[in-house]
C-alpha cells in the first residue's frame, strides 16, 4: 500500500478549473492522468442554503446529547446524528435533502462526469453528509470513509466532494 510520500507530484494549474470557464476536454485529460480533477464554483449556488441545512441538524444533534445511544464508534443522537472523536455526520441526504438532491442532479455535474462514464450516469446511494467542527477531529490521509453499497454493479464509480465552507 503506498501512502502520500510516494504519490507522484501533480501540478494544481493542470487539474484545477473553474465552473464557469472548464474545459470538459482538458479536464477529462487531467482525469485520465492523475485520476482526480477539483471544479471550483460548479454548485455554488446551493452552498447557503446547504450550510444552514446543515448547522440546523448540527444544532438539532447537539440538542439531542443527552438521549444519544452509545455506538462503537461514538454516539447515535434520536434525529440520527453521530458523534466520534473524528468527525461527525447529520442525516442529510438527498432523500431528506431537496438541496443535497438538487445539487446530485445538477446539469453542469453531470456533464463533467459523463464523458468519464462514457454517458452512463446512474446515482448510486443517498450521499452523505459529514462534518468536522471547528479546531476538533484528528488529521486524515487521503482515504475513501466508507464502501457504497450497491456500486458492485458498476464497472465505474466517481465520488464527488463538495465543501460547503471555504477548504
Amino acid at each position: 500500500m503506498s501512502n502520500l510520500r510516494d504519490l507522484p507530484s501533480v501540478d494544481l494549474a493542470e487539474v484545477d478549473f473553474q465552473a464557469d470557464t472548464i474545459d470538459v476536454d482538458r479536464a477529462m485529460r487531467a482525469y485520465e492522468e492523475v485520476g482526480f480533477f477539483v471544479v471550483r464554483g460548479l454548485l455554488s449556488r446551493y452552498m447557503k442554503r446547504m450550510y444552514e441545512e446543515i448547522q440546523e441538524a448540527v444544532s438539532l444533534a447537539h440538542s439531542e446529547l443527552a438521549e444519544a445511544k452509545s455506538l462503537r464508534y461514538g454516539w447515535l443522537t434520536p434525529s440520527g446524528g453521530i458523534f466520534s472523536d473524528r468527525a461527525g455526520d447529520v442525516p442529510i441526504s438527498t432523500t431528506s435533502s431537496e438541496t443535497m438532491r438538487a445539487y446530485a442532479q445538477d446539469p453542469g455535474l453531470h456533464e463533467i462526469v459523463r464523458p468519464i462514464l462514457e454517458n452512463e450516469v446512474h446515482p448510486t446511494g443517498t450521499g452523505q453528509c459529514m462534518y468536522k467542527e471547528a479546531l476538533r477531529g484528528t488529521e486524515a490521509g487521503l482515504h475513501q470513509d466508507g464502501i457504497y453499497p450497491g456500486d458492485e454493479k458498476f464497472r465505474d464509480v466517481i465520488a464527488s466532494f463538495t465543501y460547503v465552507v471555504p477548504t
